[in-house]
């Protein structure tokens, strides 16, 4: 699934914030973040960003999907961070 498709499907009420942030989570490439995150609402970047700081995937649970990696997470968290410093991120 796209994450234009995740978005629609969150914003039709079909999946929860937390759904999206988990599916935005791992579709990232850690060397490229930007493609899916730029495409995420602003209120689950942050989501994300909360998520990110106490992060530790051998304690974490989800139920639904799989669990991102550690770099999938740090990258995001990095990414988020420096684009909301610098106002909202970039839309295409």
């Amino acid at each position: 699934m796209t994450t234009k498709r995740a978005v629609e499907l969150y914003l039709q009420g079909a999946i929860v914030g937390d759904h999206l942030m988990l599916l935005g989570l791992n579709a990232i490439d850690p060397a490229a973040p930007e493609i899916v995150l730029k495409e995420l609402p602003v209120h689950i970047l942050e989501r994300i960003a909360e998520y990110a700081v106490g992060y530790q995937r051998v304690t974490a649970y989800v139920n639904y999907g799989s669990l991102p990696s550690d770099q999938q997470v740090a990258a995001a968290k990095n990414w988020i961070e420096n684009s909301l410093a610098v106002g909202a991120p970039e839309r295409s």
